[in-house]
C-alpha cells in the first residue's frame, strides 16, 4: 500500500509542477492532505489547464502509465475518478490501460466509478464495444454481465451486433434484472434500433427471430415508417423481410394494407408478389374492409388481385363471401373466373364438388321446370357451398315473382340456406317482391342469417302494408338486436306512421332490458300517442321492461 500511495504521489507531484503552485514548504505538508489539495486543484482546473496537465505527463508516459495503473487500482473513489479522468484525456496514449481500465468499468463497486470508467474506455478505444457485448453475453458473475449490458446502453449504439447481444441477453440470460437492463436498453434506443431489429428477423436462433419480430411489432408507428421504406429498397430479399414483418402488424393495418397490396400488384419479382400476397392474407379479417373496396374499384386487374387474395384466405374471406359472389356478374370474364375459384375455397367446395355445382347452375336455366325444381332442391341441399348459384337463383326470383309462389318459396328457401352471400337478393326480396306471404318468409329469414347487416332492412319492413311482414320483422329483429344495437330502432317510436310505431313499441318490449334506454319515449306514447293501438303496445312494453 505504501508503494502505492508513493506512486500517486509522483504522478500527482506532477500536477502540482504544471499548476505551479508546489514549493519545497509543500514537502512538509502531510501525505493525506497534499492528495486532497491536488485533487481540488485538478478538479478547479479548466479543459484547455488539463489538455497540458495530460501533454505534461506524456513527457515521463512510461511512469505515467505505471503511476494510473496503480491510481485505478486506489481505495479512493476520489482518486479513482481522477485518475479515469486523466485516462480519458490521453486518448489512445492510454491504450495500455485499456484491459484494466474496462476490468474495472465492469467490476468495480462504485456505481459512479463503473459508469466514468465506461464513457473514458468508449473513448479511448473501439475495442471497449466487443469487450462489454462479451462480458453481457459470456461472464459467469451475474454483477459482470450486469455491468456489460449497463455499458452497451450507456454507449447508445445501434450497430447490429449491439442489439444482437441486448436481444439475446433480454431472451436467454436467466437473471430477472440483466434481463429487465437489456429491455429497457433496447426500449430507449426505439425506433433507433430498427435496422439493427430488421437484421435480425433472418437470424439463425430462433428466440432472436422471435424476440425481434415481436420487438418491431410493438414499436408500431415508429417501426413502420422505416418498413414502408424497405418495401422500394433495390435487393428483393430486403423488400420481402419487410414484408413479412408487415404481416405480423394487423394494427397498422390502414397504413400497411395499400402499400403491401401495391407490392403484391406492380412489383417485378413474382416472390416478392407472392410475399406481399401471403402478408395479406395472413392479416386475415383486418385486412378485409381495404379488400372490399378495392373489389369494387374500376381495376379489373386489382379486382382479380383481390379475389385470389381472399381464395387464400379460405374461411376467413366469409364476410365477403357476399361480395365474391357478386362478382360473378362482373363484365371482366377473368373476374368472373377468379371469382368462382375465391368462392371454392372460401367455401370449401371440392372439384368434385364444383362440377356438381356447374350442373346445377346450368339446370336452373333449363326450360324444363322439373329439371329447375329439381337444381332447386339439390342447391338447398348444398346450402353455402351453392353460393356460385346466388345469380341464378335471383335472375328465377324475380321472373317468378308474379307466378307460382311455391316456386318462389323454393328459391327462396335455398338462398336463405346459401347464407350470407344471398343476403342481397333477400333484403331486396324483403321490401319489393309483390307477395306479402314471400316477404314474410324472408324477413324471417333475414333474423336468423342477416346478423347486425340486416337491421337497416327489417326496420323498413316494420313499415310493410301486412302485418304478418310486420310481425315477423319485429320477430326478426328481437333475435339480432342486442344492448349495443337496440338505440338504432329506437328512431321507429317517432314515425309518423301509427304501424311503424306500434311495431317498434311491441320489439322493444321483447328486448326486455336492452330496451331501458326508451322507457321515456314508451312512457309519452302510452299517455299521449293518438292511436289506442300504440298506446296500449307502449304500455305492454313498459311492462316488460324492468
Amino acid at each position: 500500500m505504501v508503494h502505492l500511495q508513493n506512486k500517486l504521489w509522483i504522478l500527482l507531484a506532477l500536477l502540482v509542477l504544471c499548476y505551479t503552485w508546489a514549493d519545497e514548504q509543500s514537502k512538509e505538508t502531510p501525505p493525506e492532505i497534499k492528495i486532497q489539495q491536488w485533487l481540488e486543484q485538478f478538479n478547479k482546473a479548466n479543459p484547455q489547464e488539463k489538455s497540458a496537465f495530460v501533454t505534461e505527463l506524456m513527457k515521463a508516459r512510461r511512469e505515467t502509465l505505471a503511476t494510473l495503473e496503480l491510481g485505478l487500482a486506489h481505495t479512493d473513489t476520489k482518486i479513482k475518478l481522477a485518475t479515469i479522468e486523466i485516462l480519458g484525456h490521453l486518448g489512445s496514449d492510454a491504450s495500455p490501460l485499456f484491459p484494466t481500465l474496462t476490468k474495472t468499468a465492469l467490476q468495480d463497486a462504485q456505481a459512479e466509478v463503473r459508469t466514468v470508467a465506461t464513457k473514458m474506455a468508449l473513448r479511448i478505444d473501439p475495442n471497449a464495444m466487443q469487450t462489454f457485448r462479451t462480458a453481457a453475453l459470456q461472464s459467469s458473475i451475474a454483477g459482470v454481465r450486469l455491468a456489460g449490458v449497463d455499458a452497451l446502453a450507456l454507449s447508445q449504439s445501434k450497430d447490429a451486433k449491439t442489439i444482437l447481444t441486448l436481444v439475446q441477453v433480454e431472451t436467454k440470460d436467466k437473471d430477472a434484472n440483466i434481463q429487465n437492463a437489456a429491455k429497457k436498453a433496447l426500449d430507449d434506443l426505439a425506433e433507433a434500433a430498427m435496422p439493427g431489429l430488421f437484421s435480425l428477423v433472418q437470424h439463425s436462433d430462433a428466440a432472436v427471430r422471435a424476440s425481434s419480430r415481436a420487438r418491431i411489432v410493438k414499436l408500431d408507428d415508429k417501426a413502420l415508417l422505416y418498413l414502408l421504406n424497405m418495401l422500394k429498397h433495390s435487393d428483393l430479399n430486403v423488400r420481402k423481410l419487410a414484408i413479412e414483418v408487415l404481416g405480423d402488424m394487423p394494427k397498422q393495418i390502414e397504413a400497411i394494407a395499400e402499400p403491401l397490396f401495391q407490392t403484391a400488384f406492380k412489383d417485378r419479382v413474382n416472390s416478392v408478389q407472392n410475399a406481399a400476397i401471403n402478408a395479406l392474407v395472413r392479416l386475415g379479417k383486418s385486412a378485409l374492409p381495404f379488400l372490399k373496396k378495392t373489389l369494387q374499384g374500376p381495376d379489373w386487374q386489382a379486382r382479380v388481385l383481390c379475389l385470389k387474395i381472399l381464395g387464400n384466405m379460405g374461411k376467413t374471406a366469409e364476410p365477403l363471401s357476399a361480395d365474391v359472389v357478386a362478382a360473378f356478374k362482373d363484365p371482366n370474364e377473368l373476374v368472373k373466373a377468379e371469382a368462382q375459384r375465391a368462392y371454392a375455397k372460401i367455401s370449401g367446395i371440392s372439384q368434385d364438388s364444383q362440377t356438381q355445382l356447374d350442373k346445377l347452375i346450368a339446370d336452373l336455366r333449363n326450360p324444363n321446370p322439373i329439371v329447375r325444381r329439381e337444381a332447386i332442391k339439390a342447391l338447398t341441399n348444398l346450402g353455402p357451398q351453392a353460393g356460385p348459384a346466388v345469380p341464378a337463383l335471383a335472375s328465377l326470383l324475380e321472373k317468378a315473382q308474379t307466378g307460382d309462389l311455391e316456386t318462389q318459396r323454393a328459391l327462396v328457401q335455398a338462398l336463405g340456406k346459401i347464407g350470407k352471400p344471398a343476403m342481397p337478393v333477400l333484403s331486396n326480396a324483403a321490401l319489393k317482391n309483390p307477395n306479402y306471404l314471400i316477404r314474410s318468409d324472408v324477413v324471417t329469414l333475414l333474423g336468423t342469417i342477416g346478423g347486425p347487416e340486416a337491421i337497416p332492412v327489417l326496420m323498413q319492413a316494420m313499415s310493410d302494408v301486412q302485418w304478418r311482414v310486420r310481425k315477423n320483422a319485429v320477430d326478426a329483429l328481437a333475435k339480432i338486436l342486442d344492448a349495443k344495437t337496440a338505440p338504432q330502432v329506437f328512431v321507429g317510436l317517432q314515425s309518423s306512421d301509427p304501424n311503424v310505431r306500434q311495431a317498434t313499441a311491441e320489439l322493444l318490449g321483447l328486448l326486455g332490458k336492452k330496451a331501458s334506454a326508451a322507457k321515456p319515449q314508451l312512457q309519452t306514447l302510452a299517455t299521449k300517442d293518438a292511436s289506442i293501438l300504440v298506446r296500449n303496445a307502449a304500455k305492454a312494453a313498459l311492462q316488460k321492461i324492468p
